[in-house]
């Protein structure tokens, strides 16, 4: 079996996008009571999403990273980082998901689904970040498909 090619990211997750879907996911989490209420945006902890993100960019440039596996990356880093007070794996599912529609692709898994992933891959303390995206990206991989 061949290994399906993805190209590059074209467009990458920055912090205004991320305040634009975190803004949205805190009012609609409030306005349908999803969730407790979020903390604001502003609230986050200071540099850890902007570090995350560059990371992410800076890497994915200087390795020729393709879709699937900058989309694991944003999908593992933010489900084990804690950049937000509250709802990092929620934003970690929806901030892929976005990544992936902006360029083009969309990943069949569904969020419930995604959102246990995140919940078992933020409590296994003893896989690294990078041990967890080699883990992952074959699984997303299969699972990521040309938005038509």
């Amino acid at each position: 079996m061949t290994k399906a090619k993805y190209p590059s990211p074209k467009y990458w997750v920055d912090i205004a996008l991320c305040e634009i879907i975190y803004k949205s996911f805190e009012e609609r989490s409030s306005k349908y009571k999803l969730a407790p209420p979020v903390p604001g945006f502003s609230s986050r902890y200071s540099g850890v999403l902007e570090s995350i993100l560059g990371g992410i960019q800076l890497k994915g440039s200087l390795l020729g990273l393709d879709i699937v596996e900058v989309a694991t990356s944003y999908f593992v880093r933010l489900t084990k980082s804690q950049a937000f007070l509250d709802a990092n794996k929620r934003m970690a599912v929806i901030i892929t998901n976005v990544f992936l529609l902006i360029n083009g692709y969309v990943l069949e898994i569904s969020p419930n689904e995604l959102v246990n992933l995140a919940l078992l891959l933020s409590k296994d303390k003893g896989t690294s970040v990078d041990a967890s995206i080699k883990i992952l990206a074959p699984i997303f991989r299969k699972h990521i498909k040309a938005n038509k």
